[in-house]
Formats: C-alpha cells, sequence, structure tokens
C-alpha cells in the first residue's frame, strides 16, 4: 500500500486533493476535536506512522500535532504552542 502525503499552504483546486487536517485558517487550534477543524500555522513536515496514524510538525506553532486515524480525532502532542524553547 503507497500512499502520498502532501502538505500544501493556501487554497486547493476541488477534486485534486483530498484534505484530513486542517481547516485553512492560520493558528493553532481544534485540539480534541475533529483534524479537518484544526488550524495550522505553518506545516512543515506530515508524516504517516504505519497504523495510519499523521503526525504534522507545524514550526510557527511550536508543536507535533498527532491525528489519530481511528476517530480523526487531533491533539497535540509535543511542544507548547506558540511558545518556542
Amino acid at each position: 500500500d503507497i500512499s502520498l502525503v502532501v502538505a500544501q499552504q493556501g487554497t486547493r483546486q476541488p477534486g485534486y486533493i483530498t484534505t484530513i487536517v486542517g481547516d485553512g485558517q492560520y493558528g493553532h487550534g481544534g485540539d480534541n476535536g475533529p483534524a479537518t477543524e484544526a488550524s495550522f500555522a505553518w506545516v512543515a513536515a506530515v508524516v504517516v506512522a504505519k497504523n495510519r496514524d499523521v503526525y504534522v510538525l507545524d514550526t510557527e506553532a511550536h508543536v507535533v500535532r498527532k491525528i489519530k486515524k481511528s476517530t480523526g480525532i487531533i491533539s497535540t502532542i509535543a511542544g507548547t504552542p506558540n511558545q518556542s524553547g
């Protein structure tokens, strides 16, 4: 099974990309809710684990977030939003 994951900033063309995370709004919000309703500051990397959970590195918000495949729920697993260090 081969999957392609694309991190894209801004708008997208309907029908070409399926959104699994992000509502298109700038910031850090939506933890413990549906990943499609979460906001991000700057997505720098996306990784899909063998169990199909998705990890997102948001460098501007200084966090790593996890989207659980079985539920679609997002949570911050590392870092403190908007605090570097």
